[in-house]
């Protein structure tokens, strides 16, 4: 996937997809079925980023779909992290899609699993899902909120890198932009 050669890599996963669904169909009562499940999981949620990469947004989210039904009926120790990716995933597909309010649900949802995975910890993950949620809040009128998650986004990612970091510079601009709008418009 990392090298672009997303046809070979979407031909690999659909045969690793396919002969894994098979295995499960075929022996429902075998004790490894559980962790074919997640593996299944796994390589539907590479296959989405192959999607994703090539533009097919409709089998990106089948993919997604099938792997959140997988991860739900799941019991295993990997089961929260499988549903961040997924669910973040699927904000992604929602933003792609244009629909800005399913990916603010699913950016809310993922933000509440985040927090769970660290165990309250800063992460960079964490931080920028913070921060992009705000964003999507503002965009989806509910200012207030959005900026108090873009703050919170940007102190997390403060903390992890410092504030001579490029990237936090940048962040902190947007955030003042979204914060003041008008605020800039003098020095252009």
């Amino acid at each position: 996937i990392y090298n672009q050669q997303y046809g070979t890599a979407e031909k690999m996963l659909q045969e690793r997809v396919t002969l894994i669904r098979s295995k499960i169909k075929s022996n429902v009562q075998h004790k490894h079925v559980n962790s074919w499940r997640v593996d299944l999981s796994n390589f539907l949620c590479y296959l989405s980023e192959v999607h994703q990469a090539t533009g097919s947004l409709h089998e990106m989210r089948a993919a997604l779909d099938e792997a959140l039904e997988l991860i739900e009926i799941s019991q295993d120790k990997s089961k929260s992290h499988r549903l961040l990716n997924v669910t973040a995933k699927l904000a992604t597909h929602a933003a792609l899609t244009s629909d800005k309010y399913a990916a603010l649900l699913f950016s809310e949802e993922a933000i509440i699993l985040a927090r769970e995975t660290t165990g309250g910890h800063d992460s960079f993950r964490l931080g920028l899902m913070m921060f992009q949620c705000g964003k999507l809040n503002v965009a989806c009128d509910d200012r207030e909120r959005g900026l108090e998650q873009m703050s919170e986004g940007l102190e997390i990612l403060t903390r992890l890198y410092g504030r001579d970091n490029k990237h936090i510079k940048l962040m902190a601009e947007d955030h003042l932009k979204t914060a003041n709008p008008n605020f800039l418009e003098g020095e252009e």
